[in-house]
C-alpha cells in the first residue's frame, strides 16, 4: 500500500512536468483578458491549463483583496484606535509638579514687616511736614527811593529780604495823588533778560492807612531779585510805585 507521503511526492513530480510543459507562468494582463474573453482560443487554452496547475496564483489574482483579512485598519478603524489611545494618555497623565514654596524664617518676616512699617512712617511724616501750614510773615514795603515812614523821597533803600521757607503778607505802602476806581499788584521776575510777570492780582483793596495787601506765597520762588508794581486804575492802568524784593534761600 502506497503512503500518504509517496502519493504527494508522486503529485508533485507530475505537476512539476506538467508545468515545464506549459511554459511561463501566467500574467495578470492574461488572466484579465481570460475573464474578459478576450485572449484568443489558442493563448486562452495555454492560460487555463497554466491556472489549473498553479491553484494558489489564480487565488492570488481572481480573489478580491480585503484590508481586514490581512491586518491592514481601514481609516475609520485607525480614527477609533487612535481616540481610544489619546484617552488613555489623558487619564494617565502625571498630575504637573506643583512649584516648591519658598518658607521664609520668622526672622525674615519680622525684618520685613519691620522694613515696611519704617517706610510707611517715613512716608507719612513727609506728607505731614508737606501739608503743614507753613510760616507766614508780615512785611511793610515801602516805594524804591524812600525810606520808611518817609514818602517824600530819600536815598535808594536795599531792596526786601524774603526767605523762601517763609510765605508773607506784603504791605506795600503808597499815597496817590487822586483816586482810582482798582488797583492792581504785579509781581516781575527780574534774574531773566527781560523782566518776567510771575503774576498779576487784581482788585487789591486800598486799606485806611494807604497800604495794598496781597499775600505771596515764595515756595514756588527762584532766588533773584523781583520787583512788586502797584497800578492805579481808571480805564487804564497807570503805575503807582515800584516796590524791589530780593529772594533768598535760609
Amino acid at each position: 500500500m502506497i503512503s500518504r507521503e509517496e502519493w504527494n511526492a508522486a503529485y508533485r513530480g507530475v505537476i512539476a512536468e506538467q508545468r515545464a510543459g506549459t511554459g511561463e507562468v501566467p500574467t495578470f494582463e492574461e488572466v484579465e483578458a481570460l475573464s474578459r474573453g478576450e485572449l484568443p482560443d489558442s493563448e486562452a487554452e495555454r492560460v487555463r491549463a497554466a491556472l489549473a496547475l498553479y491553484p494558489d496564483l489564480l487565488r492570488v489574482l481572481t480573489e478580491p483583496f480585503h484590508p481586514q483579512e490581512t491586518g491592514v485598519l481601514s481609516d475609520e478603524e485607525l480614527e477609533t484606535d487612535l481616540a481610544k489611545i489619546r484617552e488613555r494618555v489623558r487619564r494617565t497623565a502625571p498630575r504637573p509638579v506643583p512649584f516648591p514654596e519658598r518658607r521664609f524664617s520668622s526672622r525674615a518676616l519680622a525684618l520685613a514687616a519691620g522694613l515696611i512699617i519704617v517706610i510707611a512712617l517715613g512716608t507719612f511724616a513727609v506728607r505731614q511736614m508737606s501739608d503743614a501750614p507753613r510760616q507766614t510773615a508780615t512785611l511793610e514795603l515801602y516805594p524804591d527811593g524812600v525810606r520808611g515812614g518817609d514818602h517824600r523821597g530819600a536815598p535808594v533803600q536795599a531792596p526786601a529780604q524774603l526767605s523762601t521757607d517763609t510765605d508773607y503778607l506784603l504791605q506795600p505802602a503808597f499815597t496817590p495823588r487822586g483816586r482810582y476806581s482798582e488797583y492792581h499788584l504785579e509781581l516781575l521776575d527780574l534774574t531773566t533778560e527781560q523782566p518776567r510777570r510771575v503774576w498779576m492780582r487784581e482788585r487789591v483793596t486800598r486799606q485806611p492807612d494807604d497800604t495794598y495787601p496781597v499775600n505771596v506765597d515764595t515756595q514756588d520762588l527762584e532766588p533773584g531779585l523781583y520787583r512788586l508794581v502797584l497800578y492805579g486804575v481808571n480805564g487804564t492802568a497807570e503805575p503807582l510805585a515800584e516796590y524791589t524784593l530780593r529772594v533768598s534761600t535760609r
